[in-house]
């Protein structure tokens, strides 16, 4: 992504993620996590989550390696 974006509302499978350059917000359930380059996040099982990108620009767009 090259600018900040909406909040988006989704179900996410298990998933691997490394944030490598922005940053994002992800609420699950009542707990609101801010995420930067170098954090990682794992998520075990189906879950409702609220995210929203929060940090990026053109020269430095937000990048995440999902698995």
């Amino acid at each position: 992504a090259t600018q900040p974006g909406e909040l988006q509302v989704a179900v996410n499978r298990p998933l691997v993620a490394m944030l490598l350059q922005g940053a994002k917000r992800v609420t699950i359930g009542a707990e609101t996590l801010e995420f930067g380059p170098g954090d990682s996040l794992l998520i075990s099982a189906d879950v409702p989550t609220v995210s929203q990108i929060t940090q990026a620009t053109l020269g430095a767009p937000y990048y995440s390696l999902v698995l």
